[in-house]
């Protein structure tokens, strides 16, 4: 998730040895971390990535995942081998982190499909600050705004117990 609950119940004024609701609160934090997420088309968890291009016969690849933190490997392959001796040295690549961007160094990725693999960790171990408090903010509108609207009335009223 990209907030704590801590977070969230110092957002809505709980004392924190009030559990009651945490796990409506641990609710909220999902789907707020979800729905931003899907907003922002990306995972923002640390997590190790592997990516294939099609080699275009230029310098830069733009990588599915960022922040990097590490780069393993960058292998390219015109035989679809991708094995021993198809690591390009580090020397030939620049890594430019924050955007995700690798760029080769004097040479440029050969055209072909599927020829250009790349290992590497990306994501936050820590949640920028800005981003977790929006998180937290969502959460909270989901909690403190947790009365049925005559439109959610109206969606669940037909599996309502009538007795």
């Amino acid at each position: 998730m990209l907030a704590t609950l801590e977070a969230l119940k110092r957002y809505v004024g709980m004392n924190q040895i009030y559990r009651v609701e945490d796990d409506c609160l641990e609710a909220c934090l999902g789907f707020a971390s979800g729905r931003i997420e899907k907003y922002c088309g990306r995972d923002f968890a640390l997590l190790e990535t592997v990516d294939y291009f099609d080699g275009a016969g230029t310098q830069e690849l733009v990588l599915s995942r960022r922040p990097v933190t590490e780069l393993y490997t960058v292998e390219v392959d015109p035989d679809h081998l991708l094995g021993i001796g198809t690591g390009l040295p580090h020397s030939e690549i620049v890594l430019h982190a924050e955007s995700g961007i690798i760029e080769r160094v004097g040479k440029v990725f050969p055209r072909g499909t599927y020829n250009v693999k790349v290992s590497y960790a990306a994501g936050y171990s820590v949640i920028p600050e800005d981003l977790a408090l929006a998180c937290v903010k969502l959460a909270a509108q989901l909690y403190l705004v947790s009365d049925f609207s005559a439109e959610t009335e109206a969606l669940v009223a037909p599996y309502k117990n009538r007795r």
